[in-house]
Order: structure tokens, then sequence, then C-alpha cells
């Protein structure tokens, strides 16, 4: 074996290891030198102090941001302050309220020296109060109020108007003052930017920032203004257009960046290319932007000092890769795809020969060596597995045909004798079958059904006790299934050609209801896979024996439960008709025609053509649940009566039948709650006296009122002895 033989057959493993750290040292140091130069070359001095001045100035900003903000909005959600203003809206004004809105403003005044002055305006521009006082202006020509009426202030964020350089600097914030769900007016604050007092103030977060190679200016841009840019210490130099064109790029650069980090832009302020760095003030509703002015944005760099070493090392990893990576292509990849083809022919069950291309003794070797060895018999044995896979398919679809038959008949005795006909011609090795039920007093198996004739008198004689020594008294009795071979086998007289038998218990929960006895001419016939499926198939059946006698039980309590309704009904309507016939005298219940007296015998639909052609009478029958009560006789003409009208008369007896019923129930109902009523009414009577001869006169009276009596009489007897 050469050399490379020897190294091809290092365990895979070791391969892969030494592949693995191979490749993380590269990448690692690759990684960290391109990252190392990148920073260094992307990062230049102006760019990471202006990065880091901008995040302390918008930090500053936002602290001064939130503390004017907050103390507008403590005024213009005073509820003094909008109900002032909402009063004002409508003409009115209220001293005590105005006087409450007064001193909101004030302690804020006294809260924050840099907020100069607060004043309540109108939706109309109208001030109604000051703080300190200032004569009555109208600020509808107000710079603030005419940015409002082009860009309303939207979800209860704060104006903050363009600084006012002229004298004293100042700036206006504005809020909106809601009431009742509508715009009533506007808190408007002057504020001071370079502040009153040791707090921060907007012109500290401003303010120029030197240092020895140049500088970094600030200033706000209002993106919801046309981004215009606004500082009090660096004026621009460039037009109006150029400036917003350039802060447009700037900001959505700063949109679309996952990362803050100063980017190299044109100035809105002079158009140069600079580092800028901007940062969102959400309190003012404005973008902070740091500008560096340097002399030089980055100092000259020799780039052979990092672009040589790189070279070299990419060169080296790439050449150490390449080697690598033969060696796996001649040791791994090659022998691994053999095995691939190989486990291919396998699964498309192909002849499998043997592995090609596989010379090393490493661990794919071994497997290369093992799968040679089981290819012949991994095949013989996938034919075999076929062949038991096909027999397994037709037993389950035999079992499940069985199933079928099973659940969809209801007849005791077909059940039986499709199941084991069925059994017979799906089983070939099975030449008579058979099903033996135990008697009710459970001492004795009887044959219900075999297969063959079922007129034999052999077969239908067919009686084991229970607990007898052959199969089927000793499965009948312990519940378990047996299997007996030739020499096993106490033979039938009627079946001398059997070889091996199988009896399988029916249960029904923890009883044991009968036997499926099966028969073969071969000895050995049945292995354990069929005892499992065969007592499936007599599980199935013994839910169906007894889903079947309960059917047959409950059809015939049905039955009766139907009839005896049908006598009840007949005997009632009867009792009823002859208490109404007392009533209201025979001769009316005697009115019958012959037309109905027909249709009650028959009990269907009776029609007859009248003389003069015209006419069709017809006579229904009233019946209920099976019981005729009466019928209904009816003429109509003879060109509207057709079948659609035989069922709408029909119909209409049916209904005509249920309310009848009901309306003799109710009455019936009736007759014994004024029963029960008039008893309970004497019962009161008599329970109110505590005499003997009273309860007895009382007795009489009401009895004889009651029963509408003309005479009533009680007599009492001495009891008898008894011995």
């Amino acid at each position: 074996m050469n050399i490379f033989a020897r190294l091809a057959s290092i365990p895979l493993r070791i391969k892969i290891a030494l592949l693995a750290v191979l490749g993380i040292a590269v990448m690692v140091l690759l990684a960290v030198r391109a990252i190392a130069a990148y920073d260094a070359l992307s990062q230049p001095a102006a760019s990471v102090i202006t990065e880091v001045v901008g995040k302390e100035r918008s930090a500053l900003l936002t602290e001064v941001a939130t503390r004017l903000t907050g103390n507008v909005r403590r005024v213009s959600s005073d509820p003094k302050v909008g109900e002032s203003l909402a009063q004002a809206a409508v003409g009115q004004r209220n001293v005590d309220t105005l006087a409450a809105a007064l001193d909101t403003m004030r302690a804020v005044l006294n809260l924050d020296p840099a907020i100069k002055h607060i004043h309540l305006t109108t939706a109309d521009g109208s001030v109604i109060l000051a703080a300190p006082a200032i004569d009555d202006v109208n600020d509808a020509d107000a710079q603030w109020y005419l940015d409002l009426k082009v860009r309303p202030i939207q979800d209860n964020s704060i104006y903050m108007g363009r600084f006012q350089l002229e004298g004293t600097p100042t700036f206006n914030l504005v809020a909106q003052v809601i009431a009742d769900s509508k715009l009533v007016g506007y808190v408007v604050a002057n504020v001071d930017p370079a502040g009153q007092s040791t707090a921060a103030s907007v012109f500290d977060a401003l303010e120029t920032v030197n240092y020895s190679n140049g500088s970094v200016v600030f200033y706000l841009i209002d993106a919801n203004a046309g981004n215009t840019v606004d500082s009090p210490f660096a004026p621009a130099s460039s037009s109006a257009t150029d400036s917003a064109s350039s802060a447009q790029a700037l900001l959505t650069r700063f949109f679309s960046s996952f990362f803050s980090r100063s980017v190299q832009l044109p100035s809105p302020l002079t158009g140069q290319s600079t580092y800028l760095y901007a940062a969102n003030i959400s309190s003012f509703n404005k973008w902070l932007v740091a500008e560096s002015r340097t002399v030089q944005l980055a100092a000259p760099t020799d780039f052979s000092q990092f672009i040589l070493p790189q070279v070299g090392i990419v060169a080296v990893g790439i050449a150490l890769l390449a080697l690598y990576l033969f060696f796996l292509e001649v040791s791994i990849i090659r022998p691994a795809n053999a095995l691939r083809m190989f486990a291919r022919r396998v699964a498309e069950g192909r002849d499998l020969g043997k592995v090609q291309n596989v010379a090393q003794n490493d661990e794919i070797g071994d497997i290369a060596t093992s799968l040679n060895v089981m290819s012949t018999q991994l095949f013989q044995n996938v034919q075999t597995l076929q062949i038991q896979l096909a027999e397994s398919v037709r037993d389950i679809e035999a079992t499940r045909e069985i199933g079928q038959i099973i659940s969809s008949i209801r007849d005791l005795d077909s059940l039986l004798g499709r199941v084991v006909e069925l059994i017979r011609q799906r089983f070939p090795h099975i030449y008579h079958a058979q099903v033996f039920l135990i008697d009710d007093r459970g001492q004795y198996a009887e044959l219900r059904v075999a297969t063959g004739d079922p007129q034999d008198a052999k077969l239908r004689a067919q009686r084991i006790a229970v607990g007898s020594r052959d199969l089927i008294g000793r499965v009948t009795a312990e519940g378990r299934a047996l299997a007996g071979s030739e020499g096993m086998v106490m033979p039938f007289a009627h079946l001398p050609e059997t070889r091996a038998e199988l009896v399988l218990p029916l249960r029904s929960k923890a009883d044991i209801i009968g036997a499926l006895d099966l028969h073969s001419l071969q000895p050995d016939a049945f292995a354990e896979e069929d005892l499992r499926l065969f007592q499936s198939v007599a599980d199935q059946l013994a839910i169906a024996i007894v889903n079947a006698q309960l059917f047959e039980e409950s059809q015939a309590r049905l039955r009766e439960i139907e009839t005896l309704n049908r006598q009840f009904l007949g005997e009632a309507w009867r009792t009823y008709t002859n208490a109404r016939r007392q009533r209201i005298g025979s001769d009316e219940m005697e009115q019958w025609s012959s037309l109905q007296k027909r249709a009650v015998e028959s009990g269907e639909l009776v029609e007859e053509l009248n003389s003069d052609n015209n006419t069709v009478t017809i006579a229904i029958p009233i019946k209920l649940r099976g019981v005729v009560l009466g019928a209904v006789e009816c003429d109509m003409p003879r060109e509207s009566y057709n079948e659609n009208v035989q069922l709408l008369a029909l119909e209409l007896t049916n209904r005509l039948a249920i309310t009848a019923d009901n309306a003799r129930l109710f009455e019936r109902t009736v007759r014994a709650t004024e029963r029960e009523a008039l008893i309970n009414e004497i019962s009161s009577k008599l329970t109110q006296q505590t005499e003997v001869a009273e309860i007895l006169q009382t007795a009489v009276r009401e009895l004889g009122q009651a029963l509408r009596v003309p005479q009533t009489a009680i007599r009492l007897t001495a009891p008898r002895r008894i011995n």
C-alpha cells in the first residue's frame, strides 16, 4: 500500500476534525484581519468624533426637550385651562376658571425659568389669558399659527417653532388643548434657548464643539416642514432647495439604517461632503444633526501595508483548502458516492451486486465489506418479505370484508351464516367453520351455524358441555383461544378429515357467549399470527352477536309497546266517545255516511264520483298511531281533485288526529284537576270539625252536593273482633 492509500485509511473522524480545525483557523484569521482593516479605513477620526459627540448632544437635547414639553403639557392638560378656552370659544368668561388656569401657568413659570412667557389662544388665534400679562393681541398672523393651519399637530405632539435670534433669542412651544374631544385652543410657551438657571438648555445642546483638527456644529431639521434647517450657531450657506435635498438624503439614510453611525454625505448647510450624524428628538418632533467641520477628512493610508499581507494569507489558505479538498474527494467523497449508489440499488430492489471503487481500510472500507457480504442475503430477505406482505394484505383485506359484513347485518342467523361462509372462502387453509353459542343456563355450547348443508341433522344436533375435555368445552369455560393439531384434536363425527383445529372464545365484556371453531386439512395450519388475526375476527363477531340479540329484543319490545299503546289509545277513545254519546245523545254520533264507514273500516282514503259527474266525495280516516278515531268527508270539484289534494287531505287529517287527542287529554286533565280540587275542598271542611257527629253531617252534605243526589246516608257499626 502506497503512502497515499495509507493516508486515505486514516479514521474518518480524524479527517473531519482536521478539516474543521484548518477551515476554522483560516476563516478566523481572515475575518479578524478584514474586520480590523475595514474598521480602520471606514472610521476616520472625524467620523468617530462626530458620532460620539452627536450621541452625547442628542441625549442632552432629549433631556431638555422632555423637561420643556412636559411643563407645556402640564398646562395644556389642566382641566381649568380646557374649560377656560371652551368658554371663550362660545363668548363666555368665568373669573374663577380663568384664575385657576392662571395659577397653573404661573406655577410652570416658577418651575422652569427657561420658559419666559405663557399665553392661551383660542382656535381662531385670540389670546384670552397670559402670564405675565400682555396686551390683548391676536395670534392669527403669528408664524406658529400659520404653520399649524398648514400642518396640524398630530398624536398630541408639541410644535416647536424656529429660533428667533433678533434681540433676546427665543422660540415657541405650542400644545393643543382638547375639551370634549374638540380642539378649543392652544397653549403657547415662549422659551429662552439659553436658559436662566444651572439646568441644561437648548443652546447647551446646540453649541459648537471645537477640537484641534476642526469642529462639530449642530442644527435641527424639521422633517414635517419640508426638511427645513434651523440653527442658532451655524447659518446655512447653500440654497433652500439644496439644503432640503441634502437633509432628505440624510434622514432617509438614518431611517433605513439598522445601526446609527455617522455617514459621509453633502452638508445641508454648505452642500460640501462631510461626516454627519442624526438623532430623532421625538419631544420636539425634529432631528438633531451633528456635522463635522474638519481640515482633512482622513489621513492618507498606505494600502500596501494591508493588501500584501492579506493577499498572502488568502493565497496560502486557498492552496491549503484546495489540497485538502482533493484529499477528501479521493478518500471520502468517491467512496461515499459508491455507497450511495449501492443504497439506491437496495431501495429500488434491483440486483444488489457489490460496492465498487472502495479499496481503503478505514470505516468506509469496513462498511463496504459488510455490505458486500450482506447483499445476497438481503435480496433474498426482500423477496421473502414481499411474499409475506402479500399474504398479510390478503388476510387484512379478508378481515376488513368480514368486518363490513358484521357491521351491516342485524339478523343473527343471517349474520352468522354469512361470516362462516366468508371465512371459508377467504382463507384457503380453512375448509370448515362453525359457531357455538352458550345457552341461557350457561351449561352447553350449542351449534348455531356451520359451513355446509344447514339442513344436516348432524350439524343441528351438536351440543357440547361447557368445561368438557374437547377444545370447545375448554375454550367456553376458560375464555382463551386454543389450537390443536393431529393427535390432539377430538374430531367430530361429521368432520373426520380434520388435521388441525383452532377454537376462539366469543367474549362480551367479561362473559363468554360462545366460540368460533375453525378446521383445516393441514397439520400445524394455525400459526401465532393466525391466532391474533382470527381472534380479532372473533371479537368483532361477538360484538355483532350481542348487538343483533339486543336489536331483536328491542324490536320485540318496541312492537309490544306499540301494540299496548294502540290498545290504550283505542280504549281511551272508546271511553271518551261513550261518555260524549251519553252527554249529547246517540243520534248525532250515529250519523255516519257509507263512505265514512268504508274509510274507518279500511283505514285508507276512499273516494266516490257523484251522480252529477262534476264533484268528487272523499272520506279520509282520522288515524293516530295506527288507531282509527273517525273519518272526515268532503266534496270538491272534479277538475281540481288530484294527487296533491289527496296528500294535503291526508296531512290535514293527521294533524286533526293529533289535535283531537291533545284536546281529549287536556279535557281529562281538567276533569282530574276539578275532582282533586273538590276532594281537597271537602277534606278541608272535614278537618275543620272536631266532633264525630259534625264530621259525619258535613260529609253527608258535601257528598250529596258533589254527587248531585237527593239523599245521602252514612252508617257506622262496631268493628268485628279478629280472632
